[in-house]
C-alpha cells in the first residue's frame, strides 16, 4: 500500500521537494566526497613531490661524496707518483756516487799496482846490478889470484 501511495504521489507531483532534497543532499554528499577525494589525491601528489624532491636531495649529495673520494684518490695517487718519482731520483743518485766510488777505487788500485810493479821492477835492477857487481869483483878476485901464482 505504502508502495502504492508513493507511486501516486510520484505521478502526482506532490512529493518532489521531498525528493528534490533527497536529490540534492545526495549530489551535495557526492560533490563532498569528490572534493575530499580530489584534495586525498593532491595530498598523496604533494607527498610524492616531496619524497621525490627528497630523493633527489639524497642522489645530489651521494655523487657530491662520490666525487670527493674520488678527488681524495686522486691526490693520494698524485702524491704516491711523487714520491715514487723521488725514490728512483735518490735510488739513481746513490747508483751514480757507487759508480764514480768504485771507479775511484780502480783508479787507485792501479795507480797502487803501477806503483809496485815500478817497484819490483827497480828492486829487481838493483839486484842484478848488485849480482853483476859481485860476480865482477869475484871474477877480479879470482884474476888476482890467479896473479899472484
Amino acid at each position: 500500500m505504502a508502495a502504492a501511495s508513493h507511486a501516486w504521489l510520484l505521478r502526482t507531483g506532490l512529493n518532489t521537494t521531498e525528493e528534490e532534497e533527497e536529490e540534492e543532499e545526495e549530489e551535495e554528499e557526492e560533490e563532498e566526497e569528490e572534493e575530499e577525494e580530489e584534495e586525498e589525491e593532491e595530498e598523496e601528489e604533494e607527498e610524492e613531490e616531496e619524497e621525490e624532491e627528497e630523493e633527489e636531495e639524497e642522489e645530489e649529495e651521494e655523487e657530491e661524496e662520490e666525487e670527493e673520494e674520488e678527488e681524495e684518490e686522486e691526490e693520494e695517487e698524485e702524491e704516491e707518483e711523487e714520491e715514487e718519482e723521488e725514490e728512483e731520483e735518490e735510488e739513481e743518485e746513490e747508483e751514480e756516487e757507487e759508480e764514480e766510488e768504485e771507479e775511484e777505487e780502480e783508479e787507485k788500485k792501479k795507480k797502487k799496482k803501477k806503483k809496485k810493479k815500478k817497484k819490483k821492477k827497480k828492486k829487481k835492477k838493483k839486484k842484478k846490478k848488485k849480482k853483476k857487481k859481485k860476480k865482477k869483483k869475484k871474477k877480479k878476485k879470482k884474476k888476482k889470484k890467479k896473479k899472484k901464482k
